[in-house]
């Protein structure tokens, strides 16, 4: 499934456990259809996905930030309900340049 996404930043930091870096990658659909309005919410939900690598912090440039790029997502096993599938982005195209971030 592909999908039209902001990124809006992206963290690295160190596993608690091991040290080994991981990453956050914070989003949002870019897609108007997507916006929200309830009582208690107006605007477009940002979403976040956790990388167990460096690989998105590396890859990702201050350019491709904030501009609109289209998301390939891949539906990957839920760690902590392995009966539920949740997705992650596999790679992304920014100004005709494939990602990859798996």
């Amino acid at each position: 499934m592909t999908e039209k996404i902001i990124i809006l930043n992206v963290l690295l930091y160190p596993n608690k456990e091991t040290g080994e870096p991981n990453t956050r990658l914070e989003f949002m659909f870019a897609n108007p259809d997507k916006s929200q309005k309830t009582e208690k919410f107006k605007g477009k939900p940002t979403l976040a996905l956790y990388y167990k690598n460096a690989t998105p912090f590396e890859k990702i440039t201050p350019q491709i930030l904030e501009n609109v790029v289209e998301a390939k997502f891949k539906a990957i096993s839920n760690l902590s309900n392995p009966l539920k599938t949740s997705s992650i982005i596999e790679s992304i195209v920014f100004k005709d340049n494939v990602i990859d971030l798996l």
